[in-house]
């Protein structure tokens, strides 16, 4: 992860990502997602949610302090990039064919899911999410030497973090609404392990701040 190899991928995706989605709003041909089904490339891109989610819980805090004071804009595209993934995924899920298409690694996506939603369960996530964006305001009038980096990239972790929660609820929403098509296991995960949760975070944002999504953007 953050090799040259890696970055090229990590491009090609932001590319994919920004076509669909011009795809969508003007009501045209998704031919990406629909390539991304014919190839059989949508357990590839769960496939590699799953390793990010693992590379994000078990090594970056081993090495977080390093990477924000040396390499923290690559740091950030390696966050960000969750984001495209996941963003690829809920675009293609709102099809039921292509959903199936990803076949029994939707048990995996089910977990991951999960531990995305219980992010958005933390007592004090919205006292974080509003210290981070009044720190975001204050940082274009400080000086560049004295921006903690540590915190610069902790802040840009959580909006990742936020963004991401947003499209796993819209995720399991498609999964519920198309629960009869696809493995059991999946709604196995879904309600009996994990608790019907779709119904329990739908319509949640931002509320305490004012700020709701738009296209994957937060206003």
């Amino acid at each position: 992860i953050g090799n040259s190899q890696w970055m090229d991928q990590h491009h090609v995706l932001e590319k994919l990502n920004v076509q669909a989605q011009m795809c969508i709003v003007n009501n045209s041909d998704e031919f990406v997602l629909e390539a991304l089904n014919d190839f059989e490339k949508i357990p590839v891109l769960v496939n590699e949610l799953l390793v990010l989610d693992a590379w994000k819980q078990k090594v970056l805090p081993e090495i977080f302090d390093e990477l924000a004071e040396k390499n923290n804009v690559k740091t950030y595209f390696v966050l960000y990039n969750e984001a495209l993934l996941i963003g690829l995924l809920e675009k293609a899920f709102f099809h039921v064919h292509i959903m199936k298409g990803a076949g029994e690694c939707l048990i995996d996506l089910a977990d991951y899911c999960y531990r995305r939603l219980m992010f958005l369960c933390q007592p004090d996530l919205s006292q974080k999410i509003a210290d981070s964006v009044n720190e975001g305001r204050q940082i274009d009038i400080k000086a560049t030497s004295s921006i903690d980096h540590s915190k610069a990239l902790f802040n840009q972790r959580l909006e990742v973090d936020f963004g991401v929660a947003m499209s796993a609820i819209s995720l399991v929403r498609s999964m519920s609404e198309s629960a009869d098509e696809l493995p059991l296991g999946v709604m196995s995960r879904l309600m009996d392990e994990n608790g019907t949760f779709s119904d329990q975070f739908a319509g949640w944002g931002r509320e305490g701040l004012g700020i709701h999504s738009c296209s994957g953007s937060w206003i």
